[in-house]
This record gives structure tokens, sequence and C-alpha cells, in this order.
């Protein structure tokens, strides 16, 4: 598709995608978030799932052989992967259960939406979020074009990376499995979850604990964003990163942008299996 005709279309959907928000009122206030972890509990939960789940998957990949500066094997990647996950994960179970005694226990609110209003909501936000979010890294790699930067790669990702160089691995698709559902939980549960909540039970309004728990995840991408692609990727992570945060606070449950960032990762990596090898 020409590219003229493709920065079109996503124009058009995200006008579209605008009136749709504002006629249906999804950009008003939203209600109480159902989050049972106090401040304290919280800030356990950031030192797990940022500084201790980082050191435990690096520990695993240096066990496994992985070296500085060589390319981590499908294998290497996906228990990099399980470990990270399992510490952030396992805190997160520890102290819902109140099991490392840490007494700051807020008080449960009711869900704003179901399970299955949450799944569609994640579903219809992603799809209206989208051609923003594409049109953002677009102006993005201009910018740095234009600006006499580095060409932007076609690949803007260490893992996809990884992926299409072993796409015929079984290893290779487990870690595939893994980055479309166990990343994208472990993320909203740290990032929405305690990082968010934690901004806002710090007295953070809620606008601005979105955007501050935003830019995080977006900078915490750096590492695994190839240099000469962070101009658009970044600032689209950023937008992406308000999306959840605003699902979650809409819906009052982190189901909504745990579907919303599954089906992106899910999409990404279906686009990506696309382009040639």
């Amino acid at each position: 598709m020409p590219e003229h005709l493709a920065l079109t279309l996503l124009a058009a959907w995200s006008l579209l995608a605008a009136v749709i928000a504002v006629q249906r009122g999804w950009l008003r206030g939203a209600g109480s978030v159902r989050w049972r972890l106090g401040l304290y509990e919280d800030q356990i939960l950031i030192a797990c799932g940022v500084l201790l789940s980082g050191l435990v998957a690096s520990v695993v990949a240096s066990i496994l052989g992985a070296t500085a500066g060589s390319t981590a094997t499908p294998g290497i990647s996906l228990a990099a992967v399980l470990a990270s996950s399992g510490v952030t994960l396992g805190a997160w179970w520890l102290l819902r259960n109140n099991a490392l005694g840490v007494e700051n226990r807020s008080v449960d609110a009711p869900a704003n939406c179901s399970m299955a209003r949450a799944i569609s909501a994640g579903l219809i936000g992603l799809l209206l979020a989208w051609p923003v979010v594409a049109l953002t890294t677009r102006l993005g790699e201009w910018i740095q074009v234009r600006s006499g930067g580095p060409a932007v790669p076609e690949i803007a990702h260490q893992t996809l990376e990884q992926l299409r160089e072993h796409a015929h691995e079984p290893l290779a698709w487990l870690l595939a499995l893994a980055v479309t559902l166990l990343t994208p939980l472990t993320e909203e549960v740290l990032w929405r979850g305690a990082v968010q909540q934690a901004f806002k039970s710090a007295g953070l309004p809620r606008l601005f604990a979105m955007i501050a728990a935003s830019a995080l995840f977006a900078l915490v991408h750096w590492n695994v964003v190839p240099a000469d692609a962070r101009a658009g990727a970044l600032p689209a992570l950023f937008l992406l990163g308000l999306l959840f945060g605003w699902l979650f606070e809409r819906c009052g449950t982190l189901i909504a942008p745990f579907t919303a960032h599954a089906a992106f990762n899910a999409a990404n990596l279906i686009l990506f299996s696309t382009l040639p090898g």
C-alpha cells in the first residue's frame, strides 16, 4: 500500500475513533479501581518487579550461557521471561494473600465491569487507539529521518528479531506464547496495578498517575528497542501505557488492560510474521 494512502487511512481511522469515544462518553471519569494492595505493598511489588525480577532473569540467562553483546537464543529468552514473570507474579500472589505480613491493606471496591465487558473494552479500546499509536510511530520516525538520523529498522524489538531468526524452532513458539500472554499479565500487574496505584496512593491525581506510570512503562523498554527505532517506538509505548491505564481506571479491573496488551502483542507478532525474512 502506498505510504500516503496508509497515512490517510490511519488519519481517518483516528478521527472516527475520536468521534466514537466522545459520543459514547468513554473519556469521562471512571469509578473505583479494585486493587487489593496498599501503598507499602505496592512499593514491595515494584521493587520485586523492577529490580529483583531483572536481576533473577539476568542470572538465569548467564547460567544458560548468555554473554554480553551476544544474541540470546529463544530458549534463554524464554527462561528469562519465565524467571522474571515468576518473581513479579509470585510477589503479587504473596502480597494479595497477605503472606508477607504487610499491614497496609486497602479496602476492596467492586469492579465496574464484568469479565465479558472488560474483555470487550480492552479489544475495542485497542481498536480505537491503534491508528493514533501507528501515526505517532510514523511521526517519530519521520522526524528522526528528517533531522538526519539513521533509517528506521524494519523490526524494532529484540524479541521480534529473535523470533524471526528462529521461527522454526519449538522454543520460539513457546517464547511467542509467553510474550503474548505472560508478559502482558506481568506488566499490567506491575505498571497499571502497582505503579499507577502507588502514584495515586501517594496523592497524585488520577490523570497524572496515569501519565507518570506510562512514561516509566515506555522508558523501561529503552534497552529492548534498537537505538535507531526509539524516536517512533517510545512515544507509541507511552500512548499505549495511557490506553492501558485508562482501561484499568475505566473498568476497575486488570482484565481490560491485559486484554488490550495481549491483543497488541499478538497483532504485532502476526504482522511481523508477514514480513519477508
